[in-house]
């Protein structure tokens, strides 16, 4: 039999190779066994260290084993495919275990033998597997045919490892484009007084709004029903109020690397007075990610030049009427270019781009399948559409396998004594989620979309022209073809400095948003200006007759990497992966977002708090957003000034210092 070598591995398979890149929260080795009706054997060794607490085995099907190498084992089994018939393994002890379960009669997988010594010890690691599956469920899933494994290493690549394409040729897959979860190591102290403030804190607001509504006199309309949500009010009354000067604060130039902020004074936490004053800060706040929010240069000299021939406004009408202009349809073939897609179509408003193609693409009936961390206006066309909506953990391809399986084999109604199918599946994912910093692992969903076959809609409002090495999105960044998306969507608000948002996909796709779409039919249609700065921007991205949109990708790219490795350094908890250029860093402690916020901007930056409900409860958050137009300098700047402000408000929580 063939061995391959997977950078420290030697596999020796009895089967054809196929493509799979696993994606797993836990830092280890990981390997996929995939196949139908047929016996297949890995094996393999390894004589470096491994993680010293996981190692996963998945197999495809739905059964899942974690051995931890502290002489104790967990399993995790999904029914409706197939059962384990027994288990045999050593411990730490050298004592040998064997366990026998029965689940159901779907299928078998058998683990014949798993030897291993502690890899604390960094000692030699051999396992190997015999694994037997067959097994369907319903008529929604197509036969999976040939099958073999994938075996990656994920914790400390020294170089590319090589992956087998989907033609069978190998292909390099670097190291950053393997999602990893983070591992955050904050003590257990911080979580204890994270709850116990912001309990003192909602005590607090209670004991006031119950004193408030002893003294307060009687209201004209306390007969009437209220007409704002009880919570909702005690929330902005007893804590947005206090936080709330960090929010909404006015500018008064272009939001580039540095801008001009407004100063405001408050005296009773809820009405602001402007003093005339202008700050300028360092602006790690806007989503200028390639740094075209610019009032001079080529791309605002083809605006002006524009706005001189058609003026500012398209006709004074939906699209649908006679409001499309030659410069619309220009715009959307440019797109439709630049995504890699068939056609493409353009929205005024980036919310209603999700928000209403999700209400015209999916109805009653249909089944959407949502990530718990999607975007607002996801949601909200999610529950517009009339379409039922389950919820599956972020990022976590397990969870999305589990939840398709039980929405596949339960159908539509599965009290009714009758099994009635999906009219369609609809999985929605973002490419880089705005709040974590984390991307989507794509590579993943669409091996589940090739078995389970659902459509699949990925937002790239924030990756679209950020990440990749030619800034076209997610797909760029894991070398996918973007024509196995179905539905890509995207926003010009942010890496192009523009405004509203666009959707592509097919020929047939788009004939059907665009006749089905509200805010094609109804809305007005996207601003003259606007249209000048979606084309002048992308083409110089797409490098037409210019450097200067390469030169931008890797000044992002350079910038965020020392932002990112140089807040870690001080032992800040950072999240998202490495490649996203938004950087979000856990402060915990909701009385802690103000006085960051103000400490900041009084050294020159200005920065974004985030909390509840935008994050969790006890997840509140600085969120930095790098640019091309920033440099070094001002990286080093802003590190020093947020070292200064996390030892006054000790943030630091990872510091060995």
């Amino acid at each position: 039999m063939p061995l391959t070598d997977y950078s420290g591995f030697w596999v020796e398979d009895s089967a054809a190779t196929t493509p799979y890149q696993d994606v797993l929260a836990a830092q280890g080795m990981s390997f996929i066994l995939r196949q139908l009706s047929k016996l297949v054997t890995v094996t393999f060794d390894m004589s470096q260290s491994l993680h010293p607490d996981v190692l996963t085995v998945i197999d495809v099907q739905g059964q899942t084993d974690t051995y931890r190498f502290d002489g104790q084992e967990r399993s995790e089994t999904h029914p409706w495919w197939g059962k384990l018939v027994s288990k045999n393994y050593r411990n730490e002890n050298g004592d040998a275990v064997t366990e026998a379960r029965d689940l159901n009669d779907g299928g078998s997988t058998q683990i014949q033998e798993v030897d291993f010594t502690s890899p604390k010890l960094k000692k030699h690691v051999r396992i190997s597997l015999s694994i037997r599956i067959h097994s369907r469920v319903g008529n929604n899933l197509a036969p999976m045919g040939k099958g073999a494994f994938a075996v990656n290493y994920i914790q400390g690549l020294p170089h590319e490892v090589p992956c087998v394409s989907a033609a069978g040729d190998p292909g390099p897959i670097h190291p950053s484009k393997v999602h990893l979860a983070p591992v955050l190591g904050t003590p257990l102290w911080v979580h204890i007084t994270t709850y116990l403030s912001f309990t003192v804190i909602v005590l607090v607001g209670y004991i006031r709004a119950s004193i408030q509504s002893l003294l307060a006199p009687p209201n004209a309309t306390s007969s009437h029903a209220p007409i704002v949500d009880g919570f909702e009010t005690f929330f902005r009354k007893h804590l947005y109020r206090y936080i709330k000067q960090c929010f909404n604060r006015p500018i008064t130039s272009v939001p580039g690397p540095y801008v001009s902020l407004l100063e405001r004074t408050c005296t009773n936490y809820d009405t602001f007075k402007v003093t005339g004053r202008v700050t300028k800060a360092l602006n790690l706040s806007s989503y200028n990610y390639l740094g075209f929010a610019q009032s001079t240069g080529p791309v605002s000299d083809h605006v002006s030049d524009i706005v001189c021939q058609y003026g500012v406004t398209a006709e004074s009408s939906p699209r649908m009427e006679v409001g499309s202009l030659d410069l619309h349809r220009d715009v959307e073939r440019l797109v439709a270019r630049f995504i890699g897609q068939e056609d493409a179509i353009v929205f005024s408003n980036g919310f209603a781009t999700n928000s209403t193609t999700l209400a015209a693409l999916v109805e009653a009936g249909c089944l959407v399948v949502s990530d718990a961390l999607n975007h607002a206006s996801i949601v909200y066309g999610c529950r517009i559409s009339g379409a039922s909506i389950q919820t599956f953990k972020h990022n976590s391809v397990s969870s999305l396998e589990a939840v398709l399986r039980d929405a596949i084999c339960r159908g539509q109604t599965p009290d009714a004594g009758r099994y009635v199918p999906w009219k369609k599946i609809l999985v929605v994912v973002e490419g880089l989620y705005s709040m974590e910093g984390t991307m989507c692992p794509l590579p993943a969903i669409l091996e589940l979309k090739k078995r389970y076959k659902f459509y699949l809609y990925v937002d790239e409002a924030h990756s679209i022209g950020a990440v990749g090495s030619t800034g076209r999105g997610v797909c760029d960044h894991y070398g996918i073809n973007p024509r196995q998306v179905d539905v890509l969507m995207g926003t010009f608000t942010k890496a192009f400095s523009a405004a509203g948002g666009y959707i592509s996909g097919s020929v047939e796709l788009i004939n059907r948003v665009r006749l089905y779409n509200h805010s094609s039919v109804y809305a007005e249609p996207m601003s003259i200006p606007v249209l000048a700065q979606i084309s002048a921007s992308m083409k110089m991205v797409m490098g037409e007759n210019t450097t200067d949109g390469l030169c931008r990708l890797r000044n992002l790219v350079a910038v965020t990497n020392r932002f990112r490795s140089g807040l870690k350094e001080m032992g800040f908890v950072v999240l998202g992966d490495a490649s996203s250029c938004v950087v979000p860093v856990l402060i915990y402690h909701m009385n802690k977002l103000a006085p960051f916020s103000v400490q900041m901007l009084d050294r020159g930056i200005a920065v974004v708090v985030v909390g509840y409900p935008a994050t969790p409860l006890t997840e509140p958050r600085a969120r930095f957003c790098l640019s091309a137009a920033h440099t070094m300098e001002d990286i080093e700047m802003a590190l020093k000034a947020i070292k200064e402000v996390g030892d006054l408000l000790q943030l630091r929580y990872l510091s060995k210092e």
